[in-house]
Parts: structure tokens; sequence; C-alpha cells
């Protein structure tokens, strides 16, 4: 009797399919179950204790789990402001420094406002003109649906709650004590007409106690030589004098804003403002930044940044690590009854070539496997995943995978540029490329993939350049040696795998 997918998975105890999701996002609530902190997580914690940082790494491993961990880790102390952002749509493409410093004071202030709603004692320590700096910012910096509620927010920033308090409990008792005094003239009144009949009766006012409202200082003066800048540092000093002591902006998925459509080119010249930035990144407000970003950009820019102020770490992690996050994602869906050893029954070596192609990412970890499960369960679902199951889920894997993500194809390109399926269409056609380690010159590319000079060298540049293949130290008869990278390319090369683009 044929049995489901998911009573197969469920052999292995799994509550849940470890491999169905890929992304931190879909698994935000279950982080903590089964994260492992890559080898240098001490070292950004500890560098943004006293420095901006940048945190760069290849798709797949792990930013966003790495960012919702730091700041989870940063918002534990109640002296530090976290402001996490994802949605850079408001700032331009081309945007000026200008642009990114308002940009950010509206981050920030929105954020610290939104904190004063649940605390407003926050407040409390603010002399008379410094609420009216912070009212500044509410005004020109912070959304609110209307005018009203504006005026009702500056108001609790002006005005301290005691006099808020008193003042709403005499405006809202007012019709009573109007009511009542009114009541009491009108009574002595009539007492006083009964004996003096003469006198003209008085004139009976329906408000004795006029309504009491807050004076409200929205006449903010605009200082012409007063830059963006000035109040990006006006608004952290002005927050530091609460118990926000620290502010950090956190700044994610920066490069997957699609107007940058994945190019390498339009990312990194849009990083570029906020990494060279030394101004926002080096400061005496207490205002730290950590960027996480995607590492081909970031490697485009980098000899252009002062890396040496900064904490600067690249995510990565080697076949030691990843089979630590592997047992720890089994245990986690299985309530520790599944380990490494209960998923296979197959040699070593092909367990030793799952970690080698994931290229040192856990998301093609986890498709790997996964595509490792579906090719098992349609050989014999009543079996580990075995050797042959293996080789077929590591075939399919390369096949389907979606270079353009790893290897974005230039925006404007023209229709015959070369990609990442063009570049692996040329080096298929080097002679002997498996048995040479992978490693070929400018001079074997050009002769076997018959391209002329300047060709192959724009192509070794091009390859080079989204990190398909590097240079070695080695030489071979005088000329540069280059390597490919990519685990999964050389499997291709090795078992004549066709790659073609959807």
């Amino acid at each position: 009797m044929q049995i489901t997918f998911e009573e197969y998975y469920k052999k292995f105890n799994f509550q849940e399919f470890p491999f169905q999701r890929a992304n931190a996002e879909a698994e935000k609530e279950q982080l903590d179950s089964y994260y492992v902190e890559p080898i240098n997580y001490s070292i950004i914690v500890n560098g943004l204790k006293t420095s901006s940082a940048i945190v760069s790494g290849e798709r797949g491993t792990g930013k966003t789990a790495l960012s919702y961990k730091l700041v989870k880790n940063l918002k534990s102390s109640d002296a530090n402001l976290v402001i996490y952002i994802t949605d850079f749509a408001s700032l331009p493409l081309n945007y000026t420094s200008d642009d990114l410093y308002k940009f950010l004071i509206k981050q920030i202030s929105s954020s610290f406002f939104f904190n004063l709603v649940s605390n407003s004692t926050l407040l409390w320590d603010y002399s008379k003109v410094d609420r009216i700096k912070l009212s500044r910012f509410k005004n020109e910096y912070t959304l609110s649906s209307t005018y009203k509620q504006l005026s009702e927010e500056i108001a609790k920033i002006q005005h301290h709650f005691i006099k808020r308090h008193s003042i709403n409990t005499f405006n809202f008792f007012r019709g009573i004590l109007n009511y009542g005094l009114k009541a009491a003239i009108q009574i002595l009144s009539d007492s006083v007409s009964r004996h003096f009949a003469a006198l003209p009766p008085p004139e009976i006012s329906n408000e004795y106690f006029k309504k009491l409202n807050y004076e409200i200082d929205t006449g903010f003066i605009q200082d012409p030589q007063r830059s963006s800048f000035d109040d990006l540092k006006e608004i952290c000093t002005l927050i530091n004098k609460s118990k926000f002591k620290n502010i950090y902006l956190v700044l994610d998925k920066i490069d997957e804003d699609n107007r940058l459509d994945n190019d390498i080119e339009k990312i990194s010249t849009f990083i570029k403002p906020i990494a060279q930035d030394n101004r926002l990144l080096i400061n005496e407000v207490n205002l730290y930044t950590l960027l996480f970003t995607w590492s081909p950009p970031f490697n485009h820019i980098k000899s252009e940044i002062r890396t040496q102020k900064l904490t600067t770490e690249t995510l990565s992690w080697d076949t030691t690590q990843l089979k630590s996050i592997l047992e720890k994602r089994l245990e986690s869906y299985s309530n520790n009854k599944t380990k490494i050893s209960d998923l296979f029954d197959c040699t070593n070596e092909k367990i030793k070539l799952i970690l080698e192609m994931s290229n040192n990412n856990p998301r093609d970890l986890w498709k790997i496997i996964y595509e490792i499960f579906k090719q098992q369960f349609k050989i014999n679902p009543n079996s580990k995943l075995t050797d042959n199951a293996i080789t077929e889920g590591i075939d399919s894997f390369v096949k389907e995978f979606n270079y353009y993500e790893y290897y974005p194809k230039k925006s404007n390109a023209r229709k015959d540029s070369m990609d990442i399926y063009k570049y692996f269409n040329h080096l298929i056609q080097i002679n002997n490329l498996k048995e040479d380690d992978f490693k070929f010159t400018k001079n074997q590319l050009s002769k076997d993939a018959k391209t002329s000079g300047t060709s192959a060298n724009n192509y070794v540049v091009g390859m080079e350049r989204i990190n398909l293949i590097k240079l070695v130290p080695e030489k071979k008869q005088g000329g540069s040696l280059y390597q490919v990278v990519d685990p999964k390319i050389k499997y291709a090369i090795a078992n004549n795998l066709e790659l073609q683009s959807s």
C-alpha cells in the first residue's frame, strides 16, 4: 500500500517536515529552538558595543536569521533603542546624504515616539526646552492621521502627565460644576427677589468655569543653516537623555529592494553611500549602524570603504558547522528523537558530498536534503535515504537550481550578453577541467572554447566579478590560473549535466 509523503517523513519522528521552508522569515517563531551561532557571532556582538558593523554573506547563509538573533540580543538591554529596517522604498534610488539622513531620522523618531506610547515616563526627565525640541521632530518627521491627533501627541510631549491629567479632570467635571453653580445662583436669586422685588433679576451664565486648553507651541523656527545631519545628531542626543543610551540601526534585505532588479552593480551603487558615510557610521551620539548585505555587491565596493574603524565580518559556514546546524535542526523538529545517523543508509562519502554541495550554505543544504527525500520517496518509501536517492537528489538539485538568484544577470543586459548559463557552456568545453581540479588558464579557455583572446579575458573578468571563479596562487606555463568555485557547477561539469535557464 502506497503511503503519502507526510507519512514517509513522519517515520523519522518529524512533527513537521524540516526542509520545506528555507528562509528565516517563515521560521521566525521557531528560530531559537534550532539556531546555531556562527563562529564570528561574538565578534559582531562585541564590536557593536563600540562601533558600527557591516556583515556580508552569500544568499542563503543566514543573514536574516542572524539579524533576528542580534536584534533580540540588543533589545535585551533596556538601554538600547533598536530600529530594524527592511523597507527602503521611501529612499530614492539615487539618494543624496540629505535624503538618507531624513529617511533615518523618520525611522528613529517613529521608533522613539512609539516607545513613548507605552512608557510615558520616558519624558519625565526632559526640560521644557527639550520637550519643545522633541515636538519639532514629532511635527516634521512622523506621520499622524489628523491635525487633531498630531496636536494631542505634541501636547503629550510638551506637557507633563500630571498637568494634562489635572486639566482633563477639570474639563471632565466642568459641566457638573457649571450646573451646580448655576442652580445655586438661581436659588439665591429667587430668595433675594422675594425680599427685594424691585431688584432686577441677575444675569445667569451657562459657563462660569471655562474650558482649559493646553498651550501647544508649534511655531518652530526654520534655521536655513541647519542641515539634516544636524537634525540626526540632535534627535540622537535627545534620545540619549532618556533611558536609551545607545541607538542601533539594523539595515537588512537592502539588496532585495525590487527596484534594484537583483543587479550587483545597482545594489553596490545603492549601498555604497551608507557604507562610505563615516559621519553616520562613526559618531559621538551613540548611534550604531549594522548593515547586512549580499557579498558580491559589497566586495565590489569594499576597497572604497574605511573598514579599519568598523566591524566587518563575512558570514560563512564550514562543513563541521553545517553538520552542527543540521543536527540541531533535526533535533528541534523531532523533539530530540532524530539525529543525522537516523536519516541515512549510505556511505560516509555520500554524506560528505551532500555537505560539500551545500557550498557552505544552510539554505542549499535544506534544498538538497529536500530533493533527496523526494527521490527516496519515489524509489522506496520504506527506506532511509540511500546512495541512489542521494545521487538522484543532487542531480535534480543541480539541474533545477535557479542560478540567476546567486549569479544575477544585469537588468539592462542585451539578450546575447554573457550570463551564468553561457559561462557554464564555455567552461564545459575546457579539456580535462575535472582532472585539473577545475583549474584553467585564459589560454585554455580561448583555445578549447574557441574564443578570441580578448573575449576570453572578458569572460574571466566577468566570472571573477560574480564569484564563479577565483584566482589561485599557482601558475601554469607562466600564466595565471583560475579555479571554479561553485560546487554545483563543478558537479554539473563532472557528471555531464546540462544547465538551462528557465
